[in-house]
């Protein structure tokens, strides 16, 4: 798997081909927030990313459960995909959650995503792949992922 790391958002990682980059800015209750992502897509049904920008004003209270929670439901929802489970997680100190859902693309897919809240810094890695395929490849993403600062 190519190594990428990306210094701004102080994130490394694996992908298993190299990612596309893009920028986006999307309206949240937070006020604007800046989407990084860099996104490896195998084929129509295999898709690696990872998501992150910074919520709300510097000095603006944090829910970091409410940011964590909200996330997660927004990814779900964002493909029309159904909860399967969602869990509390950490990598290190950082607080997160994993979401498992099933989609339907050209064929059953599951989505796995890990959230990840560092104070108003939001990472969001989202795994796409068919049913079948859904657990080597996603782990050693999701195993690969750092920290960096």
């Amino acid at each position: 798997m190519p190594n990428y790391t990306d210094e701004a958002g102080e994130f490394a990682v694996a992908f298993p081909i190299a990612p596309k980059l893009e920028t986006a800015t999307e309206s949240t209750q937070m006020g604007p927030f800046v989407r990084h992502t860099a996104m490896a897509s195998v084929n129509a049904d295999h898709t690696f990313a990872v998501s992150w920008g910074d919520l709300g004003a510097e000095g603006t209270p944090l829910n970091i459960d409410g940011m964590l929670d909200g996330a997660a439901t927004a990814e779900v929802s964002s493909v029309g995909a159904t909860l399967v489970s969602k869990k509390t997680i950490k990598l290190g100190t950082v607080p997160g959650r994993e979401v498992t859902a099933r989609v339907i693309l050209e064929k059953a897919c599951t989505l796995r995503s890990r959230i990840f809240q560092s104070g108003r810094r939001q990472y969001q890695l989202v795994t796409i792949v068919p049913t079948a395929d859904a657990t080597t490849a996603v782990d050693a993403f999701f195993s690969s992922f750092k920290f960096t600062s």
